[in-house]
This record gives C-alpha cells, structure tokens and sequence, in this order.
C-alpha cells in the first residue's frame, strides 16, 4: 500500500540566475492547501499541495541522482538534473500520536532504500527560519508566452499544450530528462506497437490531451 505523510511546510529553491546559481526558496504551508507527500507501489514520490502536484519523482533509479539529510522534523532533499541542482525542503507534522521528528525520521528510513540520507546534519537549516511575504502566484490565471520558460507551478493544460505542439514553450530542465534506460525504452516501444490496442490508446491520450486543452480555453476569461 502507498505510504503516506502530512506535510505543515514545503520549500523550493527557484534559481533566478543559472550563471550564478543565485535564487531564493519560495514556501508553502497547509494554508495554501493539504501537503501531502506519497510513497506509491511503484516507487514514485509524489508531494501535492490539494489537487497540485508539487513534486514527482521516479525513484527507481533515485540513488545515482537523488541526496537527502535531515534535522529534527524537517528533510532536505537535493536532485540533479542534467547540469543543476535542485533542492526543495519539508516540514512534517505530527499524527496518530507519532512526533513530528518520528515522522520525518520514518520517511527519511524509507527513503533511504532509493537514495542516500543522511541523518540530523548540523547543515540543514530549519524550515521554520524560511519566511515569505509574498504570496504564490496562481498558475490558472498566469499566461505564457511563445519559446518562454515555464517554471514553478505547471498547469496539467499548459503542459498538454506543450507536449501536444499547441504552444511553443520550453519546459524546465527536470521535464527534460528521462531516467528510463534507452535500451529499455527500445524494447517497450517494440511491444507497444505489437499489441494491437496500442493504436486505440494512442488515441485515447490525444483525445484527452485535447480535453485539457479545451478545459483551459473555456477557463480563460
């Protein structure tokens, strides 16, 4: 069964400059929405915050690319995508009777079958000492415009439109990268196109990749 946490804060790094590796975190906490960070079956780590995905990661291959430490009831996360390093941070919440530190100390058990983590590092700040006073933008009402680069949040229709060729806009560098082996990838593709309901499902895809599409058009005002 997936494997679930309560998250109280959740923290990303958002580099404004790739020269110098410059940014700032950008928060959230469960004012914004249910943090929810899953452990599915299939060894994918999802964060959503409500209905939005924050976070998803495949971590079948986590350990060549994947670090974690904590620190009381909080964990670093860092993962490397292509030639960047991106870092986003977690705040547990206590539950069922079980301390917040607990928590975290069970997830980051967890986790470190993936990928190493190190425990209660000195280093890792507290998310307690991140603060904002700016409030996340909401992506349903931000527009993007042509050859621009989408970061942050991601609405499921601007990423439909990209993958489908409706809009011409470069994804983040971690939408870039696929961790599936090509070798493996040649042999699914092969068998895809022998099984004969492959062509159908196709289709499906295009048909709801539209919906999405189309959803967002009607939404716009």
């Amino acid at each position: 069964m997936p494997e679930v946490w309560k998250i109280e804060k959740y923290a990303r790094y958002l580099i404004t400059s790739s020269a110098m590796g410059k940014g700032h975190w950008q928060q959230y906490d469960d004012n914004d929405g249910d943090l929810v960070l899953t452990l599915t079956d299939s060894s994918h780590l999802v964060l959503c915050r409500s209905t939005t995905v924050m976070e998803s990661h495949s971590l079948l291959t986590a350990r060549a690319w994947m670090r974690g430490m904590t620190k009381r009831d909080s964990m670093l996360l860092m993962y490397k995508v292509a030639n960047e390093t991106r870092r986003f941070r977690l705040k547990f919440y206590a539950c069922d009777g079980i301390t917040a530190e607990s928590q975290c100390a069970a997830c980051a058990e967890r986790l470190s079958k993936f990928f190493p983590v190190k425990m209660d590092s000195p280093t890792t700040k507290s998310m307690g000492a991140t603060s904002t006073n700016e409030k996340p933008k909401d992506p349903a009402h931000s527009q993007v415009s042509q050859d621009e680069l989408l970061q942050g949040e991601v609405t499921l229709s601007k990423m439909a439109k990209v993958v489908s060729g409706h809009l011409k806009a470069r994804l983040p560098v971690a939408y870039q990268h696929c961790d599936f082996p090509p070798e493996e990838m040649k042999t699914m593709i092969r068998l895809c196109l022998t099984d004969p309901s492959f062509p159908a499902f196709v289709q499906q895809v295009d048909i709801q990749l539209q919906k999405l599409i189309a959803d967002d058009t009607s939404n716009v005002t």
